[in-house]
């Protein structure tokens, strides 16, 4: 098929694959590098926040800061990888065990709009041409909702998980 002979559904497709060839290599760049930070200044940053981290046992946990002392981390664990080892709750995590911690820094941006927006064109271009394939005039309007509403959702849920931003701190002596 030429391009002069093109529908309007398939160029909507493909203007949407190239957006998307364009767009998401820049989300790969937004990586960040961990910040060094001493213990003692740990507190004011972490304090009341939910952070992860990698224990020396390999128990991966996702938890929420109640307190900084000077050579332990009061917790409450909310997921652990490893129930028997490190139950949820209450627990305190000693300063040789930490090393690495991601604090967890949702924001509400762009990349949420952005995902859904491209999401919800896919799903009406893909929608439009699966409808067409259909005899039934009912079955078409019910193909062209649905895949135009699972576009929109997928793409929700993609540009959710890039607005939300794990930073890395390494702590230093």
């Amino acid at each position: 098929m030429t391009p002069s002979h093109q529908s309007t559904s398939e160029r909507l497709l493909s203007g949407t694959i190239i957006l998307l060839v364009c767009v998401c290599p820049l989300f790969a760049l937004a990586q960040t590098h961990p910040q060094e930070r001493k213990w003692g200044e740990l507190a004011q940053i972490i304090e009341g926040r939910e952070i992860q981290l990698a224990l020396p046992d390999g128990v991966a946990i996702q938890v929420e800061v109640v307190g900084v002392r000077n050579d332990t981390l009061i917790v409450n664990i909310k997921r652990t990888t490893n129930e028997t080892m490190h139950p949820r709750g209450h627990a305190s995590i000693p300063l040789a065990s930490v090393t690495l911690i991601e604090l967890e820094q949702p924001r509400r941006g762009w990349r949420r709009n952005l995902g859904a927006t491209v999401g919800a064109l896919a799903g009406v271009a893909l929608g439009a041409a699966a409808s067409r394939s259909t005899d039934s005039a009912g079955a078409a309007v019910v193909t062209f909702a649905a895949v135009g509403s699972g576009g929109a959702l997928i793409g929700y849920f993609v540009g959710r998980n890039f607005d939300d931003r794990k930073t890395p701190i390494k702590i230093v002596p």
